[in-house]
């Protein structure tokens, strides 16, 4: 499987490293697609008070068919440019295309 500049897989350990750009303050949680190298989404939660990564990591757990406490914030927290990590996926990759909710 040929994956994206912005996620990369350790089956030894199974876990997804991503780089994600985020949008916070949408109407909803977007899939937009590729931003400069990272992967961008929009999440419909303020950038205040930690709301927009909270919700990220929700949105991130929800792609990936995961529980949100297997999302983990590595860098980023007061930027729109984050590296998020996933666990426990079993090497899965989701279809990103079009993905929306509230």
């Amino acid at each position: 499987m040929s994956l994206p500049g912005w996620a990369r897989y350790d089956a030894e350990t199974d876990l997804w490293t991503l780089q994600i750009h985020v949008q916070p303050g949408a109407r909803t949680n977007q899939v937009v697609g590729e931003h400069g190298g990272s992967l961008k989404l929009k999440i419909a939660a303020p950038a205040v008070d930690n709301k927009a990564n909270k919700c990220l990591a929700g949105f991130v757990a929800e792609l990936w068919g995961v529980a949100q406490r297997q999302v983990n914030l590595v860098r980023g927290e007061g930027s729109r440019q984050k590296t998020v990590t996933v666990r426990g996926t079993g090497g899965k990759f989701p279809a990103l295309t079009g993905s929306d909710s509230k």
